[in-house]
């Protein structure tokens, strides 16, 4: 009897009632996402996490000025901007790991791609990395992996920073 409940205790740990939000590639935001077009009326990021990367466990957010979009791994991501400058921050899920930044600037018309990849490392800390790629690396792998879609995000005016 106790094996089955440190067996339920692991399992439930382990699982929990986590899911990860995704929606289906045939619901209208799936179509949106998987069209990879642009909007004209605001610029347009895709970010995605491979299957390959470390802490696949973890939800990992990235701050696009004052938002915060909450990403998972195995999935991507469209995320809608409103016209201006972005300071982009990865978040990493070690103390003392290192987070990469970046400047980007939503533009009507325009869609970017990036790769948002955390590090892990013994001994010294780890990273992540923001990683631009182009249109077809991110449409090969988000094939090739079948990523989940994550639901579209719509974010505002940005804080300049």
């Amino acid at each position: 009897m106790k094996q089955i409940v440190v067996l339920a205790m692991i399992l439930f740990g382990a699982y929990g009632c986590t899911t990860v939000p995704s929606v289906d590639r045939d619901s209208e935001q799936g179509v949106l996402s998987l069209s990879f077009e642009p909007d004209d009326e605001r610029g347009v990021m895709y970010l995605y996490r491979d299957r390959e990367s470390h802490f696949g466990m973890h939800f990992l957010d990235i701050y696009i000025g004052d938002h915060t979009v909450e990403t998972s791994a195995a999935c991507f991501v469209r995320i809608e901007l409103a016209p201006g400058d972005y300071l982009v921050e990865a978040d990493h899920p070690d103390m003392f790991g290192f987070e990469d930044e970046m400047m980007f600037e939503a533009q009507p018309g325009t869609v970017a791609f990036f790769e948002y990849k955390p590090i892990a490392r013994l001994v010294v800390p780890g990273s992540t990395k923001i990683i631009e790629r182009s249109k077809q690396a991110t449409i090969d792998k988000i094939q090739e992996q079948n990523l989940c879609v994550s639901p579209v995000k719509r974010l505002g005016a940005a804080n300049p920073q």
